[in-house]
Parts: C-alpha cells; sequence; structure tokens
C-alpha cells in the first residue's frame, strides 16, 4: 500500500467516523426526548436534592452527548465492514509507521505557551501527502520561533528540572 493510498483511506475512515456521528448524536437526543421530556412530575419532587425536571433535562443532554461519542465507533464499524482483511491489515501497518513518523517530527509539548500552542500535534489534519509536508513545515516553524524567542531549554536544563517561566 502506497503512503498516498493509505492517507484517502485514513482520510475516507475519518469521514466516516464524522458522518456517523450525526445520526447517531440525533437518535440519542431524540430517545433523552422521548425517555426523560415525557416523564410528568411533581415541581416539589427532588431527585438527589435536585428537581425533577432538571435532571431530566441533564439526562436528555446526556443521552445526545452519549450518541455523539458512540457515533465515530459506528463509523469506524462501518468503514471496516467496506475494506477487505488485506487492506486492512495493511492499513494497520501503515498506521505504526505513520505514527512513529509524527512522533520522531512533532515538537515537544513543554515549549508551548499561551502566545505560541502546539501546531497539529497529533497530525489529525493530514489527509494527503501535501497535508503531511505542510505538517512538517509547521513543526519546523514552530521549532524555529520557539528557538529565536528562546523558549528551547537544553536537555541539561531539562535534567535540573528547569522550566519555561
Amino acid at each position: 500500500m502506497s503512503w498516498s493510498q493509505y492517507l484517502a483511506l485514513r482520510k475516507k475512515q475519518r469521514q466516516y467516523a464524522l458522518f456517523a456521528t450525526i445520526p447517531s448524536t440525533t437518535i440519542g437526543l431524540s430517545v433523552g426526548i422521548l425517555r426523560f421530556a415525557t416523564i410528568e412530575s411533581l415541581p416539589t419532587e427532588l431527585i438527589m436534592g435536585i428537581e425533577a425536571n432538571y435532571v431530566y433535562a441533564i439526562s436528555t443532554l446526556g443521552c445526545a452527548i452519549f450518541g455523539y461519542l458512540i457515533g465515530p465507533t459506528i463509523g469506524h464499524s462501518i468503514f471496516r465492514l467496506g475494506v477487505s482483511k488485506p487492506l486492512q491489515a495493511a492499513m494497520q501497518e501503515r498506521n505504526a509507521q505513520f505514527y512513529a513518523h509524527i512522533k520522531a517530527n512533532r515538537v515537544d509539548p513543554a515549549q508551548s505557551n499561551l502566545n505560541n500552542p502546539l501546531p497539529d500535534w497529533h497530525g489529525e489534519r493530514v489527509g494527503s501527502l501535501s497535508d503531511y509536508r505542510r505538517w512538517l513545515r509547521d513543526q519546523a516553524a514552530y521549532r524555529r520561533k520557539a528557538s529565536q524567542h528562546g523558549m528551547l531549554l537544553r536537555q541539561e536544563d531539562l535534567s535540573q528540572g528547569k522550566d519555561l517561566i
């Protein structure tokens, strides 16, 4: 499997996860509304010391959040159903190589601050070879910017426990 094929499949897998999140969130919210918004309660009724209406509203939102969180798992499962086993194995092998590249080339998080936030740490926005090259340029630009402003710590400073502050 070439890198361009791998990155195209990776992008497609992320799209499946994203698109599955929308209906799963909607279904979760709908189930929450059907279950909790239709319960009749008295204004004086308390659940764990909180008015029942507030508890039911929070529970409804909890159902929507659960749907939002389960969506990517459903999307990845649907993606795996459409991809052959040998292609899945090749993709897992490329995943390991890709994350090794990301780990080797990303900047040190100890150098970040509010004025100079970290660029894409996990390489999540990488969807093609040009995106990967842009990610590498962003990492290099961050290193240059950090070194120009004296934010980079030497290895002996790190071993002595010095910090950026």
